[in-house]
């Protein structure tokens, strides 16, 4: 069984990247020491281990916030989706003035370093306020900086 996959995997390859390069390529491999395989792939495996565990770090705030205020999970989802994004909260600045508005007193350093301290924040506001939140948010980053500006000129404010 185990034969014809690899069988049907060759084939594949062969099929998309031609006979030469994959025999070239088994021969590159085959002759790489094997201490070298093995350093490449803790290397490759140390990096890919810290950026998963960052974004699993990222979910596992998202997920106890939606868990606090089941009420409000697609929107608290969004509004984490825009804080990596950097649409919510762009800079540590405006991060801590929304901690320290909502009565947080102890501000992270970093902004990456903050997304549980707004996450958990969110999720203890109701859920209007998220709403009218991710409202605002949304529709500043559509209506465009020099729009914000031209109405908070003329005394237009959202």
């Amino acid at each position: 069984m185990r034969h014809s996959t690899l069988d049907q995997q060759l084939r594949t390859l062969v099929a998309h990247f031609g006979k030469d390069r994959v025999v070239e390529a088994l021969s590159t491999i085959a002759s790489t020491p094997q201490s070298a395989k093995t350093e490449e792939r803790r290397a490759g495996s140390n990096a890919n281990r810290r950026l998963r565990s960052k974004i699993e770090s990222g979910e596992r705030w998202v997920l106890r916030a939606c868990a606090q205020c089941p009420d409000s999970q697609a929107e608290l989802r969004q509004l984490s989706v825009l804080y990596l994004q950097k649409i919510f909260l762009p800079n540590i600045r405006e991060v801590s003035y929304f901690l320290r508005e909502h009565g947080k007193r102890q501000i992270p350093r970093s902004r990456s370093g903050a997304l549980r301290a707004v996450m958990e924040t969110l999720a203890s506001l109701p859920h209007a306020e998220i709403e009218q939140i991710l409202n605002r948010t949304v529709e500043r980053h559509t209506v465009g900086d020099f729009m914000l500006l031209a109405n908070a000129i003329m005394g237009k404010f959202s």
